[in-house]
């Protein structure tokens, strides 16, 4: 598994039997989605969620998608969307609504089924 992170920071819980699972790379996630050329079973999206940007991100992750891939998103916009729907993919978009938490809810966006 690869990870991704701009901040060199995180990362603190990748450690003991984990670090020898994930490959965690830091820098800017465009150049490094860019750079990678390995098949893509599962993408999850958490970076920046302006609309130009996330679409770039997507662009590459599309071209290495496996039949069988799952990409998520924790923001469900626009970008998305108009990702999965380029990409032949079904989408549901869920809404968090938690009970008693401090956070906000929010939107999960799930593709799959990519066509071949």
């Amino acid at each position: 598994m690869t990870a991704l992170d701009i901040n060199r920071d995180a990362g603190a819980l990748i450690g003991g039997g984990y670090a020898s699972v994930i490959d965690l790379r830091y820098g800017d996630s465009i150049g490094l989605l860019a750079a990678s050329a390995s098949p893509v079973d599962l993408f999850l999206h958490d970076s920046d969620h302006h609309y130009d940007h996330e679409s770039v991100e997507y662009r590459p992750v599309a071209g290495a998608l496996t039949e069988s891939a799952l990409v998520m998103t924790d923001n469900g916009g626009l970008a998305f969307s108009d990702f999965a729907k380029s990409s032949g993919c079904r989408f549901l978009m869920f809404r968090e609504d938690p009970a008693d938490h401090w956070a906000p809810a929010g939107v999960l966006g799930v593709a799959l089924d990519v066509a071949t």
